[in-house]
């Protein structure tokens, strides 16, 4: 998770807003003046959609998606789609708004991820003594008349649920 300041530097007025690992893996996290964005910046110095942050192996990323007008992460000019690692009291300028990067909590993002690895792991856990235990009974007890056409399909079905797992 991380929490982010939004302050409206003509105004003064400012927001808290929190987003999650777990969205901004699903591709949301983008800032702009559009209603769709999760960070809603009211402007005309803001595009539509202007930047993004994103959450990678547990780390937190900020990137210009190619704004009109641009933005700058911590007195830099941020170029198009490079990415900016996010720690605690960075400053995003974005048109007439600075975006404070208040919290940012990294390990909640990296227990996300290893439990997706733990759920994996148990699956493996489970697949391979069944796959090895018809292998062998096939290969083995020739009284059992397994059919080969089906055990190479269940050994074929086993090989793509293990390379799914590393993606």
């Amino acid at each position: 998770m991380i929490k982010i300041k939004i302050i409206h530097n003509q105004t003064g007025e400012s927001r808290e807003q929190k987003l999650t690992s777990e969205m901004l893996s699903q591709g949301r996290g983008l800032i702009g003046r559009h209603p769709n964005c999760d960070l809603v910046l009211n402007s005309s110095d803001v595009s539509r959609v202007h930047a993004r942050i994103i959450c990678q192996e547990g780390q937190y990323y900020f990137s210009d998606l190619g704004s009109t007008s641009g933005s700058i992460f911590n007195d830099e000019t941020a170029q198009t789609n490079q990415n900016f690692f996010l720690k605690s009291n960075d400053m995003i300028r974005v048109g007439d708004f600075i975006l404070l990067v208040k919290e940012v909590d990294a390990k909640a993002a990296r227990a996300g991820k290893s439990a997706v690895n733990l759920g994996q792991i148990a699956a493996v856990l489970v697949i391979v003594p069944v796959l090895v235990v018809l292998v062998v009974l096939a290969t083995t007890h020739a009284s059992l008349a397994v059919d080969g056409t089906a055990l190479e399909k269940l050994l074929d079905n086993g090989i793509n649920f293990f390379s799914h797992l590393n993606q």
